[in-house]
């Protein structure tokens, strides 16, 4: 392997390390394979303009048109034509980027994989594989060949979670003097053959004559490596920052001293940083959990909204539920501290908003979503606001609830992954078959989960399939994992149910009836949608401070036991109370209950995301095209051996063959012959590396020479002899060539370019 190869390894090392690093930033996901196929074909079309002769700016023009095509093809796909890009395309490549800067504000590293993120990582890594390879092997700047790097890792450090931040620091220095020591050695050696680059080569001189430069750029490098670890940061990065996370137990930790909440809950346990610093305070006649958005969509890893808010509000806030019966004024007065959102928080079903205060937020910049009473600014605020929300929050009894049927939202909440397991199928069918009643269906399900354990150090696990996991085996985890458990297993059963994300009460001042609000009071919770009483809110998680709501426990008297109603066979009133409602309100024909038909459950496939099934396609298509690239290289070199004998018209001809079938074999096993080197020349210098017979070298080129040269020509036995004595450099130079010339040698397509 050549100074230039082993360079190009060590770039490639530096920029697979700087993906890598992502995932300090993005959580899980396929985003690596669209990035690595996308550095080797910016790499590809550097390297071959290059070998063309053309301009390195040209090579930038026809690099960005292809990443324009590539992306298109990945990420737009749908909107392409004939593969080629459209204008669609590229609108739909501008929506995702625009997504995905309007979810930065509010997304916590390590970050949901969004098409717009991976989009953008991609075009990153190729502008860093374009520059790095000019840079690098064009221009001789190793300098300026790493800079793209040093800025995406920098940008790692700064937005990731920053809790490998060390190490990553030091593999990444490494791996960049690695690189720019390899690039010297390069450089050095393509200066001429008398500059030594790699000590104990026969050829090279005494190290004085480079030593004066090789110390210079030893010095560089130690300075780089003094110099880096000070310019990139190494503590908590932005993310934290905007988080306020502290490194204490208490406190307004980090530098900003604000917090975001991640709207999108997952499964999985993620990284969980909680802090006791205040977000928000909330003045209300009744407590309440303060909302930010609801989440009805589930990939069977992640939630997400089923609609957004699109309608802008003034102060009435419409809501596309009926009316509902028996509720409770509820009005609040939020002062937001150290709480940077987008979305506001407000008690279930709010009616009227009004704004007040330091940071007014002009009208027209607040959208609402009928379907969800979710609150939007179209820009995200840090603290500072001060605003009043009325709610209409239903005031729902145990009885009266268990006297209500379910209603129909829409299919949207009762869609299921698309790769649900038959296990938590049998699950919540075990679960809630001894329950007759809806109410006492949730309740079960309910009443089985906290029986789990509320832990917040669970350690996500390599199963992909983490729901069934989580209900089967590890049975703890925190708010996340309960409320998407509840939400599948009531689905299962026919619900239409959806996730909320936002804050616990907090807690109260005495007499003030105002309430603290801090990080550690971000929770998420699962709501059931009821005809009468609309959504309402369930409380599957074993914590302390998530009290269940009082119709979601069934009331003492109504319960077992020898108390007053009860009965002493263990079945009590509440069973006859409940097999009375459920007597007088089932249908005798169809079965239902107050209307509650159990249905079958739509199933909506999620499935991969559309840019993940482009890419699958398009890497199929190019494995299979490379493969057959691979496949087709070696037999057209082989045909193309045969065809240079088969077309050879006499002794002369036949000796030709032979010695362009030696050029071919010794240009990528050895060394390249010059276009002004005669064959003489070529031989002797190739007999100085000592990897072939001089009889057999000298004896093939003193045939060669005289059948080119001779007028009289060569015979058919000197003609056969030359070809064995091909056959026999052909086995020496494959002795003693590397794994990587032995390589370049079968799939190289360079001696194709040759003259026949």
């Amino acid at each position: 392997m050549g100074t230039e190869a082993r360079a190009r390894l060590s770039l490639s090392a530096l920029l697979l390390f700087t993906l890598w690093s992502f995932a300090e930033v993005i959580r899980g996901g396929q985003y690596p394979g669209p990035t690595i196929l996308g550095m080797g074909l910016a790499g590809g079309i550097a390297i071959i303009t290059r070998r063309l002769g053309r301009s390195a700016w040209l090579g930038f023009v026809v690099s960005g048109v292809a990443l324009a095509w590539y992306i298109c093809l990945v990420f737009a796909s749908s909107a392409t034509l004939y593969g080629l890009p459209t204008a669609g395309g590229f609108s739909q490549l501008v929506h995702w980027v625009a997504e995905a800067a309007r979810k930065s504000s509010t997304d916590v590293a390590p970050a949901p994989v969004r098409p717009g993120y991976v989009l953008m990582v991609v075009v990153g890594m190729w502008i860093a594989a374009a520059i790095g390879e000019t840079a690098a092997f064009r221009w001789q700047r190793p300098l300026l060949a790493v800079l793209p790097c040093m800025a995406l890792f920098s940008l790692v450090l700064i937005v990731g979670t920053g809790t490998a931040a060390p190490v990553l620091v030091a593999v990444f220095l490494a791996l960049l003097l690695t690189f720019w020591g390899l690039e010297s050695s390069n450089r050095l050696r393509s200066w001429g053959r008398w500059v030594p680059t790699w000590p104990g080569h026969p050829e090279e001189p005494p190290p004085h004559i480079t030593g004066s430069l090789a110390r210079r750029m030893a010095t560089w490098c130690v300075a780089g490596a003094v110099i880096t670890p000070i310019l990139l940061p190494l503590g908590h990065g932005l993310i934290d920052w905007r988080n306020g996370v502290s490194g204490g137990s208490g406190g307004s930790g980090g530098i900003g001293g604000v917090s975001t909440i991640d709207p999108l809950v997952s499964i999985a346990p993620t990284l969980l940083k909680q802090t006791n610093q205040e977000l928000m305070r909330v003045q209300s006649n009744v407590p309440s959990y303060w909302r930010l958005q609801t989440l009805a969509a589930f990939d069977g890893t992640s939630w997400s909204a089923a609609t957004k808010p699109s309608r802008p509000i003034t102060g009435s806030i419409q809501l596309s539920q009926g009316a509902l019966e028996d509720t409770t004024r509820v009005t609040q007065t939020y002062s937001l501290t150290h709480l940077q959102t987008r979305f506001l928080p407000a008690a279930v079903n709010p009616t009227d908003i009004s704004f007040g205060g330091v940071g007014v937020a002009p009208p027209s910049t607040l959208l609402s979503d009928p379907a969800t009473g979710d609150l939007e600014l179209q820009e995200p605020i840090v603290g500072g606001l001060t605003y009043r929300v009325r709610s209409s929050v239903p005031n729902v009894s145990y009885k009266a609830l268990l006297a209500d049927h379910i209603g129909d939202p829409g299919p949207a909440y009762l869609q299921l992954p698309e790769k649900l397991s038959q296990t938590v199928i049998d699950l919540a069918r075990r679960w809630t078959a001894s329950a007759s009643a809806p109410l006492d269906k949730l309740l079960a399900i309910q009443r089985h989960l906290r029986h789990f354990q509320y832990r917040l150090n669970v350690k996500g696990g390599a199963s992909t399939d983490y729901l069934t996991a989580f209900l089967t085996k590890i049975k703890a985890g925190f708010c996340q994992q309960f409320a998407t458990a509840f939400t599948v297993l009531a689905r299962i059963e026919g619900f239409p149910t959806r996730i909320a994300v936002g804050f616990l009460p907090g807690s109260e001042e005495q007499g003030s009836h105002t309430f603290v609000v801090r990080g550690m009071d971000a929770h998420a919770w699962p709501e059931v949608y009821f005809a009468n009483h609309g959504w309402l809110r369930f409380e599957p998680t074993p914590r302390v401070a998530a009290a269940v709501p009082s119709y979601a426990r069934i009331p003492a008297t109504l319960r077992g036991g020898s108390g007053p109603g009860g009965a002493r066979n263990g079945r009590g009133a509440g069973n006859t109370v409940r097999g009375q409602l459920n007597k007088a309100n089932v249908d005798r024909r169809t079965g239902a209950f107050n209307g509650f038909v159990p249905r079958r459950v739509s199933r909506h496939r999620f499935g991969t995301p559309e840019w993940e099934k482009a890419f699958s396609r398009f890497g199929r298509t190019l494995i299979l095209l490379v493969i057959f690239v691979l496949l087709a290289i070696p037999l057209l070199k082989a045909i193309r051996s045969k065809f240079r004998y088969w077309r050879a018209g006499g002794a002369r001809d036949v000796a030709e063959a032979a010695f362009a079938q030696f050029e071919d074999e010794a240009a990528e096993l050895a060394e390249p012959r010059v276009p002004s080197e005669t064959a003489a020349a070529y031989m002797d210098r190739l007999l100085t590396s000592n990897k072939l017979s001089a009889r057999a070298a000298l004896g093939l080129t003193r045939i060669y020479e005289r059948a080119e040269y001779s007028a009289s020509g060569i015979e058919d036995l000197e003609a056969d002899e030359a070809k064995r004595l091909v056959r026999q450099l052909r086995t020496d130079l494959w002795s003693t060539a590397s794994w990587w010339d032995k390589a370049e040698r079968i799939f190289s397509p360079r001696s194709l370019a040759r003259r026949p």
